[in-house]
């Protein structure tokens, strides 16, 4: 459904800000805890996604704005642009965590480099991973990975970007993370320089909701912006993630959580 009256365009606008302001002011803003190898959640069946509401019963439990979902039937909207200022980043950590492959940004890169704005407000990249099979859904359609970039803004807020990933060219940011692409654990490696801009698509429309992190302790207060055009890398370079991250004893169905309940949410979009 397209917004075009201007009733349609002010419920746009309220919508919209109602989404961010979740996001922005959430009872209890998303933050992941670092201390890789001592978690006690995985996707085992012992620990796994089915689990996570007794590990973590607040919000994996009880959330009801939880991610990842199936968009199905967004509404279209005038949203604010994505605007991205992604360059050239030195030393970047990049690490089996045990869940994904994560690369951390370091501190001391320069802003101009690492952030996203979003209405005027900027948020900082501070770290991205990868999950198999992708977690978010476009009408039921899945695609074999998904990177998240999870940016951190003001007062706690925080942005999430979730990129589909398919088979087609090489990418040559992605290729370099793939360079560290390991079974082993708890054993950080890093990327001497990386062009962040590389792993972003050319069209930047997205899908826009209130949700939460796909991880324990699935922390709500994430604005999620999941873009609809996707990137590449080769066949062989999806096979040797999944080796690692699908079918095995610690991964036997990936390293992605189920759909959550929309729970009355209600997810914008720019696709036209």
């Amino acid at each position: 459904m397209k917004v075009s009256s201007p009733r349609a365009r002010l419920f746009a606008a309220a919508v919209l800000s109602i989404l961010i302001l979740s996001a922005s002011h959430a009872a209890s803003p998303a933050k992941v805890d670092s201390t890789c190898g001592h978690e006690n959640w995985g996707y085992q069946e012992s620990n796994g996604p089915a689990r996570w509401k007794d590990l973590f019963p607040h919000q994996c439990g009880n959330g009801r704005e939880q991610s990842p979902i199936n968009i199905v039937n967004p509404r279209t909207a005038s949203l604010p642009p994505l605007q991205f200022s992604y360059g050239t980043v030195n030393q970047l950590r990049v690490e089996n965590n045990g869940h994904s492959i994560e690369v951390t940004i370091p501190s001391a890169a320069p802003a101009n480099r690492v952030t996203l704005r979003i209405n005027g407000v900027d948020y900082r990249l501070v770290r991205f991973h990868f999950h198999t099979r992708s977690e978010h859904r476009i009408a039921g359609r899945e695609e074999p990975i998904e990177l998240h970039l999870v940016h951190e803004g003001p007062g706690g807020s925080s942005v999430a970007v979730g990129i589909f990933i398919e088979p087609g060219a090489a990418n040559p940011a992605l290729t370099e993370v793939w360079k560290h692409l390991t079974a082993e654990t708890c054993r950080p490696s890093w990327i001497a320089a990386l062009n962040l801009a590389a792993l972003l698509p050319a069209n930047l429309a997205s899908y826009r909701y209130a949700g939460s992190l796909t991880t324990p302790t699935c922390g709500q207060g994430l604005q999620w912006c999941v873009l609809k055009t996707p990137v590449t890398m080769t066949g062989p370079q999806i096979q040797a993630f999944e080796r690692i991250f699908y079918g095995t004893p610690l991964f036997p169905a990936g390293n992605r959580r189920p759909l959550q309940n929309l729970n009355g949410r209600v997810v914008l979009t720019d696709v036209r």
